[in-house]
């Protein structure tokens, strides 16, 4: 099972996920939104992932988290949402207690509401352009090293 080193970024003031490349380029950390106050180490079964919009790669993003044994509603939540889709269709999941000590990765949502403590944003649209596609960023945080083959299943 894959682990990841929560480490202080005083740069960014901010602690962050490092040792994952698409978390961290060119010295400037992206995508993260902790703010603790000692490190600590995850492993997959922490994060909660939450689906966006369909498209052929939400589609394989799932089909990605079910090969690696991740359940639908024990490791993420797919509400089958339209292009678009918004972080507040999730609302009930978030506040849900079964997952508050759970880190959640919204995958190509909108934050239309304030996202939780320690959320995880996957996306490479917009002003995310320079980053992967979500389906390497997610396939990176479940530590698929070959993302080619992430239709052969979990490493």
């Amino acid at each position: 099972m894959s682990k990841y080193l929560i480490r202080y970024t005083p740069s960014m003031a901010e602690w962050c996920i490092c040792g994952k490349l698409s978390l961290l380029r060119d010295n400037h950390v992206i995508n993260c939104d902790f703010t603790m106050e000692s490190p600590f180490e995850m492993t997959r079964s922490d994060i909660f992932f939450l689906l966006g919009g369909y498209d052929l790669e939400m589609v394989e993003i799932r089909r990605l988290l079910e090969s690696c044994n991740l359940q639908e509603g024990r490791d993420f939540a797919d509400l089958r949402l339209g292009w678009g889709a918004k972080l507040s269709a999730y609302a009930a999941v978030l506040e849900d207690p079964q997952f508050s000590n759970r880190v959640f990765a919204g995958i190509e949502l909108g934050e239309d509401i304030t996202p939780p403590d320690g959320y995880l944003r996957i996306d490479h649209h917009n002003e995310l352009s320079h980053l992967p596609a979500a389906i390497v960023q997610v396939a990176e945080l479940l530590g698929v090293v070959d993302t080619t083959a992430a239709a052969r299943g979990c490493e």
